[in-house]
């Protein structure tokens, strides 16, 4: 019996293992190129319904040992449609993959830091594929993104530029996350995205990734409005052993017959007689040092461009024809003098010796554009699983850039970067460090100095794991970042030495299927910023269905954020005097204001008067106080005596006798009581302190704080009949806490016009009266009776005979126009006025986006964007705040590629409705705006590899203003020649 036990089950073993071996067949093959035949080097092949993958070699080859006795194999290649091929035997198996029909195939993996087609992806997203930017000639990387649906590309020059996702722009923006292979671009301590300054070469981007929406889930801070992410190409992805590629372009641009200047619908018939040529070259070479087929692969690539070219010429009223330089610190302006020292301004000024020292020089703006990096990549591939990739550049700029305080001539502005990339399996980190060096750059308002030698520093570890049969996939990670200004006291004044911000963040993203047809995807993220004592929570919610592999319905929810910039925390300039002797002064958010008040609960003051009344400048007093009243008053008195005293000539009177009017006619002081009032210097020259504010209603500045942002929102992507690809996006987006541009939040102390002049009235009008004062009395009479104004100020002069009523209104509005106080805070030990951040208020938006593209043939396509928001200004808590983009834009496009004489022709129009902008010292009405760009690409026949390019920008030569002192921008022409060389 035993042995009949032994033997079954002996058979049973061995069945098993046979059925074990069977299961786990290997396949082999090769990836190619259904057009070229070429191998495609690095294509995923996943068993189906598995992690199990293989990657292809340098020769296309694979081999992957699947578990499935019936199954399939999916191939990916990015810029290639997907192909899944059933699998039933152990053998060969071959693909051919098609390159992307449509751009809802294409392969990208920004959205959730993973690998992902378009049409799977929970986000609205945009992908510029390689083959597209490869037919564009662009001065720098930010005109790829000008068709992009729900993308705000405001020009500002030949290569200014500020990019936004779905509005709320800025004219020194640095709203949207701007990326380059993971690592954030922004200009360290300043946080402004110049995309000209990114040292990649154009020629070497991948692909670029839009993604639309708040991101801060996965990507931390300052995403709340979207991420673009340019994508570089791996020299050990390219099918040649080595290939370098060469180019070099010519250009123009159009002449302005007039310039507009910054006054609204106001222009100047000022000659364009700059240069209006433009020269690019550029070089990319790629190679392969080490090419072992299972082993160890080494690539490297470096690669440089230079551009120049002469910008549309603009007058800004504002810029002085001849400035003095020098920089701006907490203890007041600093002049450069031209023996090489740097002297306060007060100094100078008061110091003949120093005076002769000061240079006066002209004040031209410099309108020619030069701009050259440098970049260099080594790529080190242990084996399939394992990567370390090292990579730096440099870039630096020469050129016209408009910040929130006026146009800077930005010279020799250097931006430095090293990162490294370290990838195993399922693991990856990286590391890097972002140096930004101003140069001699300067303000053309003031002469002012921008100095920003800061660093950002940043590290990122994360890690990704698989459970429930592969169903539930587990993304999760932490990240620093650093940021290290270094301003050399010129923005940052006092707190110079204690402006360094950390920020740190961890996230966790689960993504489970639930079918086929249904996925969902929860993430949360939680960062900490090292100024805000809250740690800030970043939720977000996606669920996929997918009807067919050809159609996606998704719905989701987002919350992100923005942090406090170091300018938000350490600003500390002291940016003039008013003077009575007030400073005022740029300051930074970091504790918040509090107001000292009285027992009735109204705010306090200082005064640089207080001396004058037995007190001390950080001394604090109460509304009404009559001893500083007078001494204001008196102060008045004695300025309208010197004012009267330099017109008296006028009417032949001797200075003397206005000495005999102020002693004998005018009260020497205010009796009883007198209110003060309250105003808040505003911009408006008409009125510069603005209108009365009640006392009671000023309130305590809370410290900054992180700006939420949470969206809604519910899209489609769906490939109808195989040529018609659509995607639609509809949003609400609900932002909190806007952080203000800086404003005067402390407001100053006036006497009450009306209460001085009841106060005088009377005493005034016995001492007219006295026939002592009969002399005077005619002397007055004379002078005021029939004037309309003195000095600026209204007397209103009837010509009754009596200048009483002349003579009170005259001292009561002299006296009521000195702003002798300032509601300063209890951190602040002086009266200094404050020009401060904050956070305020709250808006919804709602809007929507949709793109079509219908290719008629597999050359030839035709396409529409449409992105509409519903408002270009939004009104909370009595303030405007400005979505600074078009509420409405509308692009059509056409691209006809003829492989067979290597022919690629592109067109784009935008239209745009005009909208309200107001960003810093620059507010106005942009104009609709309506663009015909052309793209034209031709391989020579008689040499394959050489390509001749034409872009040309604005055909029909519209000249238009895209932002309110800008130039207007007219038809810009590049035309280049490039030759590649390449070797297997």
């Amino acid at each position: 019996m035993y042995p009949k036990v032994y033997h079954f089950l002996l058979v049973c073993l061995l069945w098993g293992i046979g059925q074990f071996a069977f299961a786990q067949m290997t396949i082999s093959g090769k990836i190619t190129d259904a057009k070229t035949g070429e191998a495609l080097i690095g294509a995923t092949i996943t068993e189906q319904g598995t992690t199990n993958a293989a990657i292809t070699d340098f020769d296309g080859k694979y081999s992957l040992t699947v578990k499935n006795t019936i199954g399939a194999i999916v191939v990916t290649y990015a810029g290639y449609a997907e192909m899944v091929v059933p699998v039933t035997r152990t053998g060969t198996f071959d693909v051919a993959l098609k390159e992307i029909t449509t751009e809802l195939e294409a392969i990208q993996v920004t959205t959730g830091r993973r690998r992902e087609r378009v049409m799977d992806a929970p986000n609205a997203i945009s992908v510029i594929e390689q083959k597209a930017i490869k037919n564009q000639i662009v001065a720098t990387p930010t005109d790829y993104l000008r068709d992009a649906s729900g993308v705000d590309v405001i020009k500002t020059g030949i290569v200014g530029a500020n990019i936004a996702v779905r509005g709320f722009n800025n004219i020194f923006s640095g709203g949207l996350l701007s990326l380059v292979d993971g690592r954030v671009t922004a200009v360290p301590s300043l946080r402004v995205n110049t995309q000209y300054m990114i040292s990649s070469n154009p020629g070497d981007i991948q692909r670029i990734e839009v993604l639309k929406g708040p991101a801060s889930a996965m990507y931390g801070p300052n995403s709340a409005n979207g991420v673009v992410h340019f994508i570089t190409e791996s020299p050990l992805d390219m099918p040649e052993r080595f290939r370098t590629t060469i180019s070099v372009a010519g250009g123009l641009r159009s002449k302005l017959d007039t310039v507009l200047i910054y006054t609204p619908g106001a222009t100047d018939n000022l000659s364009d007689d700059g240069g209006k040529w433009a020269y690019a070259t550029s070089l990319r070479h790629a190679g392969k040092l080490m090419d072992k087929k299972d082993g160890l692969k080494i690539g490297y690539k470096i690669s440089g461009k230079w551009f120049e070219g002469n910008e549309w010429v603009y007058k800004d009223p504002f810029e002085p024809a001849n400035i003095v330089k020098g920089k701006q610190t907490a203890d007041g302006r600093v002049i450069f003098l031209s023996d090489g020292t740097e002297r306060l301004q007060t100094e100078v000024l008061a110091d003949p010796a120093l005076l002769a020292l000061v240079d006066s020089v002209p004040n031209n703006r410099n309108t020619q554009n030069n701009i050259y990096n440098g970049d260099a990549r080594i790529d080190f591939r242990f084996n399939k699983h394992t990567e370390l990739i090292f990579s730096g550049g440099v870039n630096s700029a020469t050129g016209v850039e408009l910040t929130g305080l006026g146009a800077a001539q930005a010279t020799d502005w250097k931006y430095i970067y090293g990162q490294v990339r370290f990838i195993h399996r399922n693991w990856y980190a990286q590391a890097y460090i972002n140096n930004s060096n101003s140069g001699e750059t300067y303000l053309l308002r003031d002469g002012n100095s921008m100095i920003d030698k800061s660093n950002f520093i940043s590290a990122q570890l994360q890690h990704s794991s698989q459970f429930m049969k592969e169903k539930l996939k587990l993304i999760y990670g932490i990240d620093a970042l650093l940021t290290r200004p270094d301003t050399k006291g010129s923005i940052n004044g006092r707190n110079e030495d204690s402006d360094n911000i950390n920020e740190f963040g961890a996230y966790l993203q689960a993504d489970y299927k639930i079918s086929e047809k249904l996925n969902i995807l929860a993430a949360l993220r939680g960062d900490k910023h090292s100024f805000v004592d809250d740690p800030f929570f970043s939720p977000r919610a996606a669920i996929t269905y997918k009807p067919s592999p050809k159609h996606a319905i998704r719905a989701t929810y987002n919350r992100a954020f923005s942090s406090p910039s170091a300018l938000n925390l350490s600003l500390d300039i002291l940016s003039g005097r008013l003077p009575t002797g007030i400073d005022v002064r740029g300051v930074g958010n970091r504790g918040g204001f509090y107001f000292q008040r009285d027992d009735a609960g109204l705010p306090q003051y200082r005064t640089p008067f207080a001396p004058l009344a037995g007190g001390t400048t950080d001394q604090y007093y109460s509304l009404g106080n009559m001893n500083i009243n007078n001494v204001t008053y008196g102060i008045a008195v004695d300025l309208l005596a010197d004012g009267l005293k330099a017109i008296s000539s006028q009417f032949g009177i001797d200075p003397t006798i206005v000495d005999g009017i102020i002693t004998n006619i005018i009260p020497t002081q205010l009796t009883g009581s007198v209110p003060n009032v309250l105003r808040t210097f505003t911009t408006i020259p008409s009125n510069p302190f603005g209108d009365v504010e009640d006392p009671s209603t000023v309130v305590d500045i809370a410290p900054i704080k992180n700006s939420p942002t949470q969206t809604i929102e519910l899209g489609y992507k769906g490939l109808i009949k195989d040529r018609l690809a659509v995607t639609l996006d509809v949003y609400k987006t609900d932002i909190t806490d806007f952080v203000t541009a800086l404003a005067v939040r402390t407001p100053n102390v006036f006497l009450d016009p009306t209460a001085v002049a009841a106060n005088i009235q009377a005493e005034i009008a016995a001492n007219m009266a006295d026939p002592a004062n009969g002399l005077y009395k005619v002397i007055v009479t004379a002078v005021l009776d029939t004037a309309e104004t003195i000095q600026g100020i209204y007397v209103g002069g009837n010509n009754d005979g009596d200048a009483t009523e002349e003579l009170v209104r005259l001292i009561s509005t002299a006296a009521g126009r000195i702003p002798f106080g300032t509601v300063s805070p209890t951190n602040q030990n002086d009266p200094a006025m404050l020009l401060v951040y904050s956070n305020f208020g709250d808006v919804t938006v709602y809007g929507a986006e949709m793109g079509l593209n219908y290719y008629i043939t597999d050359g030839f396509k035709v396409g529409t964007t449409l992105a509409f928001v519903s408002d270009d200004e939004f009104e909370t808590e009595g303030r405007t705040v400005s979505l600074n983009a078009s509420p409405l834009k509308i692009g059509l496009s056409a691209d006809y590629r003829l492989d067979k004489i290597g022919l690629d022709l592109g067109l784009r129009y935008r239209w745009q409705k005009g909208f309200n902008a107001n960003s810093g010292v620059y507010a106005g009405r942009v104009h609709d705006i309506s663009l015909l760009d052309l793209n034209i690409g031709y391989a020579l026949p008689f040499s394959k590899n050489t390509q001749i390019s034409l872009s040309m920008q604005n055909v029909l030569d519209k000249q238009q203003q895209m932002f309110v002192g800008a130039p207007r921008l007219g038809r810009f022409t590049l035309l280049q020649i490039a030759h590649t060389f390449s070797s297997k």
